[in-house]
């Protein structure tokens, strides 16, 4: 079976942060992983998306200076 990637940019996204991971790690579709691209969020987003990561290892996060 294939893997499915979803790929999630981030900038202070911390309202809707929460609820887009869940919905991606409510899919049906085995095995997916979710890969968390943020741009030098300065809210709380990264806090969110790392304690989702501890608890749910598809989810890898990458981390880049903000690039505008």
């Amino acid at each position: 079976m294939m893997l499915l990637s979803v790929l999630i940019t981030n900038y202070n996204y911390e309202a809707y942060a929460e609820a887009l991971n869940q919905s991606v790690l409510a899919s049906v579709y085995e095995p997916t992983e979710i890969i968390v691209v943020d741009d030098g969020s300065t809210g709380s987003s990264l806090e969110i998306t790392y304690r989702l990561a501890t608890k749910h290892p598809s989810i890898v996060r990458m981390y880049q200076e903000n690039s505008g």
